[in-house]
């Protein structure tokens, strides 16, 4: 069992409005990583694509997600799942938005 594996690890600034707080993460067998993100009101990132399998849950919140061409809507209670490779980002925040984004296999560029 781990709990409260990544507690004492520093948030990373993103962007001037990103905000991300890595939670846990198994390297062993079916690897994963889970991240809490804090976005305020504004500009998201740059659109971007990586080998993993995301899963993005909206905790509170409100903003534009960008899949490919397609932009959309997405607030508190959403879940949006990202294919490998398939470009990517939250284009803009309407308000301070909390989410949390898993990816399988590992972020290893994420790893603490």
């Amino acid at each position: 069992m781990k709990i409260n594996q990544l507690k004492d690890v520093a948030p990373i600034q993103l962007s001037p409005n990103n905000v991300m707080e890595k939670l846990c993460y198994d390297d062993t067998g079916d690897t994963y990583t889970l991240n809490r993100i804090v976005s305020t009101k504004g500009p998201g990132g740059p659109l971007h694509s990586h080998p993993h399998r995301q899963v993005d849950y909206v905790v509170k919140g409100q903003g534009t997600f960008q899949i490919g061409d397609e932009k959309m809507v997405i607030k508190t209670g959403d879940t949006v799942q990202i294919e490998p490779n398939e470009p990517h980002t939250f284009t803009w925040f309407d308000e301070d938005t909390v989410f949390l984004e898993f990816f399988t296999p590992i972020r290893e560029d994420y790893k603490p």
